[in-house]
């Protein structure tokens, strides 16, 4: 069994997600990281990918009690 990383990135630049996926890779963590996506620019993909993130795309997320901002 594995360890799972797993977050949510919807629009955001490289430079926004740089700073967590550097510090995950420092620490030496080696089980998978994951994100849900949704508009994310081509370089952002890129980045994730070369770091070994996994990209899993969504339209939209509705989770109970929790309002999102952007739409």
């Amino acid at each position: 069994m594995r360890d799972l990383v797993m977050g949510v990135a919807d629009g955001y630049q490289p430079e926004a997600l740089a700073p967590f996926v550097n510090s995950l890779r420092r620490t030496g963590f080696d089980g998978d990281a994951v994100f849900l996506t949704r508009r994310l620019p081509r370089a952002t993909r890129a980045f994730l990918r070369t770091h070994g993130v996994t990209l899993v795309d969504f339209a939209r997320l509705e989770l109970p009690g929790v309002r999102f901002l952007r739409q």
